[in-house]
């Protein structure tokens, strides 16, 4: 449905790192070599196929959000000090903190270049206005990584400045490429937000457990599980939960114990069906044709694999 748009866009990236650097022509080899294309480009190609986009800008947005995205979570996983569970592959070959942060730089640069040569200043300016947003929303989840105290309403107030302030800027890059209007619009970033918020929580449930399970990373955020858990947990167990927070990892066997002496899995899951439900139902303002089903597909397959992981886990 999207395969010759993917394919363009691993060409152009190919062909815009034409640099000097060898290191660099490498790392961004990485950015095309996903088993499957990322969420965030599924949503954009769909999107504007949705709204019958006839425009010749939709291969370089792709490659800008490439950029962005890439950039974004190299500076992540250096203030974290870890590699992101999803992102591996983007990460291999890079040495060191200041290589990560001069790549993440680097990626940056060559998404502002493009976006010159895009020659839509309103997209320019969504996506900027997005960027300085997401560095003020990772410097809030630096104050809240510790925090046992951090309440739902501040860990989605922190979501709306993270990933998922990406997602919605999407759906306000296809509104600007298709001239939508405002109601359209909007459905796009409700459902980016929306999309967005339910796979950071995914994300960051399956770290929590994988990782430690695997007692390898540590985890930068304070994962809504664990903020649900708290809230339920007897003065005993939120003890050691909170001894987890201070010095990470928290053990497998608390998270164990707030699996099982809690509620926090069921009302994880519950809060990602509703998102999800929330990302299908924006999309109803569109006419019906296969590509809204795909882009509400999209969205319900977060549920289904993450079912799939958690049985594989054995939660």
């Amino acid at each position: 449905m999207i395969e010759q748009e993917i394919a363009d866009i691993d060409c152009l990236i190919i062909h815009d790192m034409q640099t000097n650097a060898d290191y660099l022509r490498q790392i961004a080899a990485h950015l095309t070599q996903c088993q499957e294309p990322p969420l965030y480009l599924r949503m954009l190609l769909l999107s504007l196929k949705m709204i019958n986009y006839q425009g010749q800008s939709d291969i370089k947005s792709g490659v800008i959000l490439t950029y962005i995205f890439a950039a974004t979570k190299l500076h992540d996983d250096t203030m974290a000090q870890k590699i992101s569970c999803r992102d591996e592959v983007l990460s291999q070959g890079i040495k060191g903190t200041d290589s990560r942060i001069l790549v993440g730089d680097f990626f940056y640069s060559r998404a502002y270049h493009l976006m010159a040569k895009l020659g839509k200043m309103r997209v320019v300016s969504h996506l900027s206005n997005a960027i300085n947003q997401y560095i003020e929303g990772q410097t809030l989840q630096i104050c809240q990584s510790s925090d046992s105290s951090t309440s739902e309403q501040m860990y989605f107030q922190r979501l709306e400045r993270k990933s998922c302030l990406y997602f919605s800027c999407v759906g306000q890059v296809v509104g600007v490429l298709g001239d939508c209007d405002e109601t359209q619009t909007q459905a796009l970033c409700d459902y980016g937000l929306r999309l967005g918020m339910a796979m950071q929580i995914i994300e960051e449930t399956l770290c929590c457990i994988r990782v430690n399970l695997a007692d390898q990373h540590k985890q930068p955020n304070l994962p809504f599980i664990v903020i649900r858990g708290l809230s339920q947990a007897t003065p005993a167990l939120r003890q050691s939960i909170e001894t987890g927070i201070a010095k990470p990892p928290i053990a497998a066997e608390v998270i164990g114990q707030i699996c099982a002496q809690t509620d926090a899995l069921t009302y994880t899951h519950t809060q990602i069906e509703r998102e999800i439900k929330r990302a299908t139902e924006a999309v109803l303002v569109f006419p019906e044709s296969v590509y809204r089903q795909a882009l509400q597909d999209l969205a319900t397959g977060l549920l289904a694999q993450f079912d799939q992981d958690l049985t594989d886990l054995g939660r």
